[in-house]
């Protein structure tokens, strides 16, 4: 089994949103296609299963969000592959495939923050009044992940028009 599909099988098992495991899983294949690059330039191989992480050390996870943020993307979308990041490293913890968490001094990027924060508070606030009147399982992360996709749109729209 891959990393993604075990990673996959954790996050169903822990009553995840599927939205919310299918960002995580999309956010862990793009770490791993970085990482088999990084891997690879150093001639060091690389697997898609748990031996690979030997070489996932804290300063391989800065470079990883050095690439992130030198590639303009917004900080939402930064802080949301680390988030991803971070749930998987504490399941490859558990699983004891890492030693250590790589990235437990990693910081979430606080660039482009959003404008109007007031129309973003006013949707979360929506959202979680739509979680509580229609029972809908909407957990945290899967409200964090609209209002990053809210936000995303709104600075795109800044710079469409």
């Amino acid at each position: 089994m891959t990393l993604a599909q075990s990673f996959k099988s954790y996050l169903t098992l822990e009553g995840y949103h599927p939205t919310t495991i299918r960002n995580y899983v999309c956010d862990l294949n793009y770490f791993l296609a970085w990482f088999e690059l990084k891997l690879k330039s150093k001639n060091l191989p690389f697997s898609d299963e748990e031996e690979t992480l030997v070489f996932f050390t804290p300063k391989i996870a800065g470079q990883y969000q050095s690439f992130l943020l030198k590639n303009d993307l917004p900080s939402s979308t930064v802080n949301r592959r680390l988030s991803g990041l971070r749930i998987f490293t504490r399941f490859a913890i558990s699983q004891k495939w890492l030693k250590i968490n790589p990235i437990q001094n990693l910081q979430n990027s606080s660039r482009n923050l959003p404008k109007d924060e007031t129309v973003l508070a006013k949707f979360k606030n929506f959202l979680e009044a739509e979680k509580t009147s229609t029972g809908r399982l909407t957990s945290a992360n899967t409200i964090k992940n609209y209002l990053s996709d809210i936000n995303s749109f709104l600075k795109w729209l800044e710079l469409a028009t």
